[in-house]
């Protein structure tokens, strides 16, 4: 290794604080009867793939995107270890679309995170479906007049696969492709959304497409993957052509309100922001290896973003992401100004042993592998964005930008027991953090229903149960869940909004 390089590995290494699971006197805090400011938002989600289903008997039968890619056996001849089920029909979301706009009203949510289907949309490229667009319209509508704000994304983990064939988001030049498609949804949707979503989670990803192929990026004209796991390159590639494409899209849809407000057709400035995902890694003081997998990561998922939305420029690493190089992959001076607020998704953390990651032992484990209760962590990552992107940003823009806990949920082992601890100590964190100057606005949920959680319908998210056996007469049936946590949470929704 080269003698300059270790010197530099080494002192910054050195300088580097040690991450370690800091736990709260939970015996000693109340929990019982937590309240939020009147204004305070709540509300829960879904993502279009995991809910909608693809439409059945549609005339072009092109409700198809690079999930579908992964879960078929032709593209490579095998399914992803982790797909379990196929998606298929998904929560009949697509057809029970309205129905459920009563699911929210009826437990005091006044916040409905959802996404538009791209695929849907564009069926084909260049081709739109207006069926589609007049159907999520009218999902809004009713939104509406219940007085439901709607929190809407433009992008969800899926491409159309003519995108994916095209190359997706590895190529810097099909961002226009996003940009047009963004631009159809405004001209349609307007005024109607409260606030627009550019995308969720990007670092998670192009980590997905690049480092643990769980989605598939590109394929060429033989239906070949064209990437492969473990690209640090491919990965920085994608996910700075993803944070360009927010920046376009926000120039994009504010291009169009004026246009529109012109015309007399739009009243209302349309607000938009990112979702950025927060996974915590830490290591012990003595663990060299985990330190160097805790660095690396920072600046795979998490220190390039933060550097181009406050700066405007998209920093460069080489030496498996430890050195910083002189060349940025990309500038953009407009960056710092693509904002309008900013969300926050968190679920957990883990913990580098060497090489490995894995849970840290001592913390509850859920239905998903990867998650572990650990409030605390959601404390620390507001704390994060809140000093990375939302103060920052603010300063920049002479303005307050409002922060929001847009995705957080739990699919719980003991669901009578443990989601009720999930749902008072993760608002507990939520309201420590505004008692220390955080303005958090608000907190969605995730997920409205149980859903489909890319490869499986075994992980229970939902506020409402959902019937997915396929023999039952009651298939797709939505019911409150009546467990302790959801009440409790219900409760808290409840009483923020009498108050």
């Amino acid at each position: 290794m080269n003698k300059k390089i270790l010197g530099l590995l080494l002192s910054f290494m050195s300088a580097m604080p040690v991450a370690a699971s800091q736990y709260w006197p939970w015996d000693k805090i109340d929990t019982e009867e937590l309240s939020f400011p009147a204004d305070f938002d709540f509300g829960a989600g879904h993502s279009h793939l995991q809910y909608e289903g693809r439409r059945k008997n549609h005339r072009w039968n092109t409700d198809y995107n690079n999930w579908h890619l992964l879960e078929d056996r032709d593209i490579d001849g095998a399914r992803h270890e982790n797909i379990q089920d196929l998606c298929g029909d998904a929560c009949d979301g697509w057809n029970r679309a309205l129905d459920d706009v009563d699911l929210v009203y009826d437990i005091n949510l006044n916040v409905y995170r959802m996404s538009v289907s791209w695929e849907k949309i564009y069926p084909k490229q260049n081709e739109i479906d207006q069926e589609a667009l007049d159907h999520y319209i009218a999902v809004l509508d009713k939104c509406n007049q219940y007085g439901i704000k709607v929190l809407m994304g433009l992008h969800h983990y899926t491409d159309p696969v003519w995108f994916t064939k095209l190359g997706g988001w590895t190529k810097r030049e099909n961002i226009k492709h996003f940009v047009d498609f963004a631009r159809t949804v405004y001209q349609a949707f307007g005024d109607r959304v409260w606030l627009w979503a550019t995308f969720n989670s990007p670092s998670g990803y192009a980590a997905k497409c690049f480092l643990t192929g769980e989605m598939i990026p590109s394929i060429n004209e033989k239906n070949q993957i064209v990437t492969k796991k473990k690209d640090f390159a491919g990965h920085a590639n994608m996910l700075c052509n993803l944070c360009l494409a927010h920046v376009e899209v926000y120039a994009a849809l504010k291009q169009e309100f004026e246009a529109q407000k012109n015309a007399g057709c739009c009243n209302k400035e349309p607000q938009i922001g990112l979702l950025k995902n927060i996974l915590q890694m830490e290591t012990d003081s003595l663990d060299v290896i985990g330190k160097i997998g805790r660095i690396a990561k920072g600046r795979l998922l998490d220190i390039p973003m933060y550097e181009f939305f406050t700066t405007g420029v998209y920093p460069s690493y080489s030496f498996f992401n430890l050195v910083c190089n002189s060349n940025p992959l990309a500038q953009d001076e407009r960056a710092p100004q693509s904002f309008d607020f900013i969300g926050l998704n968190y679920y957990s953390h883990m913990k580098f042993n060497g090489a490995k990651v894995e849970n840290c032992p001592q913390e509850i484990k859920t239905q998903n592998k990867n998650y572990t209760i650990y409030p605390e962590g959601l404390y620390y990552a507001l704390e994060t964005i809140d000093k990375e992107m939302v103060t920052p940003i603010s300063i920049i823009q002479g303005k307050n930008i409002p922060l929001y806990v847009t995705e957080n949920g739990i699919a719980a082992v003991d669901a009578e027991k443990d989601r009720e601890l999930f749902f008072k100590r993760y608002l507990y964190a939520i309201k420590k953090a505004i008692s220390r100057g955080i303005e958090v606005k608000g907190y969605i949920t995730w997920s409205l229903m149980d859903n489909y959680e890319w490869g499986s319908y075994s992980k229970k998210y939902g506020l409402y149960h959902v019937e997915f056996d396929k023999n039952s007469t009651d298939r797709f049936k939505r019911t409150l869940k009546t467990d302790a946590g959801t009440q409790y949470f219900l409760d808290v929704v409840k009483n923020t909004r009498t108050a």
